[in-house]
């Protein structure tokens, strides 16, 4: 139990450092396109959040190989998500979706 905890919290942790990484990334990016007068260039931006523990998890895990347990990566783990998507990256800004 313990190395599968340990096993989703760094994929976790992992998954959020890319996030963060590819979040600062598309904040310097500016849009390629420009808009003609004929048309209209909308930009959305969202946060989404995962709870992985707790009485109400947003990621839990729905298959698994058979030596999914003794692999330090959770190789073999298929998660399913429902996270919250926010509108700033505070958990408790308005919901979007």
């Amino acid at each position: 139990m313990a190395n599968t905890s340990l096993s989703l919290v760094l994929t976790v942790f992992i998954s959020l450092v890319v996030s963060f990484t590819e979040a600062k990334w598309a904040e310097s990016a500016t849009a390629k396109k420009e808009a003609t007068p004929s048309e209209t260039v909308t930009n959305l931006q969202f946060y989404f959040h995962d709870t992985i523990s707790g009485k109400n998890p947003s990621v839990v895990r729905v298959a698994q190989a058979t030596d999914t347990e003794k692999s330090p990566t959770l190789f073999g783990a298929l998660l399913m998500a429902d996270d919250a998507l926010t509108k700033t990256p505070d958990p408790n800004s308005k919901l979007v979706g």
